[in-house]
């Protein structure tokens, strides 16, 4: 069968002088929707090995990835829309992207999931769904992974400063959603990273773990003569017992 003939073919040796399963073989079992589906399975499993190995590969690509996008366009939620569409995003198929943004944005009837949909972005590396990303990011509407998800993207974006800043600021919002957004604004924009710590550090009215995460951070990078300075004042004044901690976690460090 296709699947044990797959299998084999990746198994072989430079030397065997068996014929491998060609790409036009391959490629009609995975457009063949009466094929059993573990056989339409092991054939993107096998086309996607040759999308490395094929010398040839550029003279079957608008093929497969228009069987990709049939798969996804008209089967529904079977086994194959993930790594099909798995498959196109990692080809940067502008057509894919904009089925994955679209899942952001109304996950009902989608062929993946909404989280599924927000891990396949991320492979999009020039950042064209960074805008959909804006929007959940601070939409208390949207699930706290979903949300959780998209901040983490948002560290590449430093577009989205403004928008991290100010879900940092909320003092109302979900603790993990303004610990997350602090980690990915240190992405974003050091600068404004920075600029918000003497404001977190001082206040002993902010949520303590949103503090000890930004002290935790510092370990990373280093803080400036004037937040170590504050945190110098933390150690001793504040009247939170994990901020003082995390301080004296963070000078331990520094003089080790």
């Amino acid at each position: 069968k296709l699947a044990e003939r797959v299998s084999a073919d990746s198994a072989q040796e430079p030397s065997t002088t068996s014929k491998p399963v060609s790409e036009h073989s391959l490629l009609k079992t995975l457009n063949n929707t009466k094929a059993e589906m573990k056989e339409r399975q092991a054939a993107l499993i096998g086309l996607k090995a040759l999308t490395f190995a094929s010398p040839s590969y550029a003279d079957w690509r608008t093929d497969f990835l228009n069987a990709l996008r049939e798969i996804v366009s008209n089967e529904g939620k079977t086994p194959l829309a993930f790594p099909a569409l798995e498959t196109l995003a990692q080809e940067k198929d502008e057509w894919a992207l904009a089925k994955l943004e679209a899942i952001l944005r109304e996950p009902r009837g989608g062929v993946v999931s909404a989280l599924d949909a927000l891990r396949l972005l991320a492979y999009d590396d020039h950042g064209s769904h960074f805008d959909v990303l804006r929007e959940i990011a601070p939409n208390q509407q949207k699930g706290q992974k979903i949300r959780l998800g998209a901040i983490r993207q948002l560290g590449a974006d430093p577009s989205a400063t403004p928008i991290l800043a100010t879900i940092v600021q909320d003092q109302a919002e979900d603790p993990l959603i303004r610990r997350q957004a602090l980690a990915a604004l240190r992405h974003a924009d050091r600068t404004r990273y920075d600029s918000l710590a003497n404001t977190l550090l001082n206040d002993d009215s902010e949520n303590e773990q949103v503090r000890a995460q930004y002290i935790t951070a510092l370990k990373v990078d280093g803080a400036s003569p004037a937040v170590e300075n504050t945190l110098r004042k933390v150690q001793t004044e504040s009247s939170s017992e994990i901020v003082r901690a995390a301080s004296e976690s963070y000078f331990k460090q520094s003089s080790s």
